[in-house]
């Protein structure tokens, strides 16, 4: 355990000064106050010193391992924090990867195929503010292969990139599984509205 300087100096100082303490107050005149000797008056107050000083040193040594303890502490949980924000940075670059590499081109691919489909967007939008005539039946194939194959490893990570890309094949199996809007509930409508709306705009991000 490592004492600070000016913990070693205060020890020191007390060792040096309270011989000459002891031998200021032995030579204060007492009179009738006086009991006993020099030679006990030196005892006593060798032994009573000696007391203090031992105390003081024990305390100044519990008080330094007790800064030193703290020191250790807060290094500990800032080494504690740094490792959990790395390995949280780990997992989005990881998900990042998972999603750039594997799902990007097929979520590209699904969006620009509902794109083309105007009539459809717009039957869509009818359905959304409760209209269901006219009705469209989107019959253009959406491909799910790359996210069935990833899917597992996705559901894994609970962040806002892995929810978007959950949230956008969510509607393109609404839509897979019920073609025609004047079937599709007005929540639906609205949902997969939302969500084109959303894509279109990190799309147009990601490629500008």
């Amino acid at each position: 355990m490592e004492l600070k300087k000016i913990e070693v100096l205060k020890i020191i100082a007390m060792i040096v000064f309270t011989p000459i303490l002891l031998g200021v107050i032995l030579n204060i005149p007492g009179g009738a106050l006086t009991i006993g000797d020099e030679n006990a008056w030196v005892g006593f107050f060798g032994n009573y010193s000696g007391g203090i000083i031992g105390g003081m040193v024990a305390f100044f040594i519990a008080n330094s391992q007790v800064k030193q303890e703290q020191k250790a502490r807060l290094k500990d949980k800032d080494d504690q924090e740094r490792e959990k924000n790395k390995k949280h940075e780990d997992q989005e670059k990881y998900i990042k990867n998972i999603i750039d590499l594997f799902l990007l081109d097929e979520i590209v691919s699904n969006f620009r195929t509902l794109a083309k489909e105007k009539s459809y967007l717009e039957a869509l939008e009818r359905r959304a503010n409760g209209t269901i005539d006219p009705s469209y039946s989107f019959n253009v194939p959406l491909n799910f292969e790359e996210f069935d194959r990833v899917r597992f490893e996705l559901i894994k990570y609970n962040n806002q990139d892995v929810k978007d890309v959950i949230e956008f094949y969510r509607i393109c199996k609404i839509i897979k599984y019920e073609p025609a809007t004047s079937k599709m509930s007005t929540d639906d409508a609205k949902s997969i509205i939302q969500v084109i709306s959303k894509w279109n705009t990190k799309l147009n991000a990601k490629n500008g």
